[in-house]
């Protein structure tokens, strides 16, 4: 499967909103296993960062579908490819709610409950790194931090941590990785979307005007008008 471009497709900024909304709930997660002020300031933080970046790519969003339109031109298949709508996105995704309820449970059943925020960071990695493989390179490197979050966890707690010190390392990892890579998202498209709006043609013929050395272009003067007098046709 070709790879996606992931700063300029619109999806990426659902995408985004995913990751913003789900930076939340591993941040409350992860404050869980927190008490007062920092579990406090750590549930506050989260929700106004989660927030921007669900409403930061909901308002690009129509911005980049123009920037999109405008780069596909007349070919309706040069942007064809679409993460959500693929078969192996929904075979990835149903195996990883598998993996997530099958673990959960097994994990429970063994008395072994607070290790399933690890459990859960470390199978959302890997479906990250399956994205990687599948989709965009881009989907590795999350999908490494969230295996990093689940390993971290998991090792503090064989270490002798409790159950609060692996859901807040854990949790928290998790978080900040997915806050990272929606407002790396909102950011990049923002700059990917003004760089590529088309410039009027007034705009170009100041510019060459410039260019040529102390000529000033009147501004009454159409584009093709200003080309024709400094002999650019």
């Amino acid at each position: 499967m070709r790879e996606l471009d992931a700063v300029s497709d619109p999806e990426a900024l659902t995408g985004a909103m995913i990751a913003g909304g789900f930076g939340i709930a591993w941040a409350l997660w992860g404050a869980s296993g927190l008490t007062g002020g920092p579990a406090a300031a750590v549930r506050a933080g989260a929700i106004v960062i989660g927030v921007l970046i669900v409403l930061g790519s909901a308002l690009l969003q129509r911005l980049a579908r123009g920037a999109d339109r405008a780069a596909r031109g007349a070919d309706p298949r040069a942007r064809s490819g679409s993460l959500f709508s693929s078969p192996a996105y929904r075979r990835v995704l149903a195996l990883e709610v598998t993996a997530l309820v099958g673990g959960r449970v097994l994990l429970g059943s063994t008395g072994n409950g607070e290790y399933t925020i690890a459990w859960f960071a470390g199978v959302v990695g890997i479906h990250f790194v399956v994205f990687g493989r599948l989709f965009w390179v881009g989907f590795y490197w999350l999908g490494g931090a969230l295996l990093a979050a689940g390993l971290a966890g998991a090792v503090l707690g064989l270490a002798g941590g409790g159950s609060g010190t692996i859901r807040a390392v854990s949790g928290l990892i998790a978080a900040a990785s997915l806050f990272a890579a929606g407002g790396w998202t909102v950011l990049a498209t923002r700059a990917s979307v003004r760089a590529r709006r088309p410039r009027s043609g007034l705009n170009t013929a100041f510019k060459i005007c410039s260019a040529r050395g102390g000529a000033i272009c009147p501004p009454a003067r159409e584009p093709a008008t200003l080309l024709l007098q400094f002999g650019y046709t």
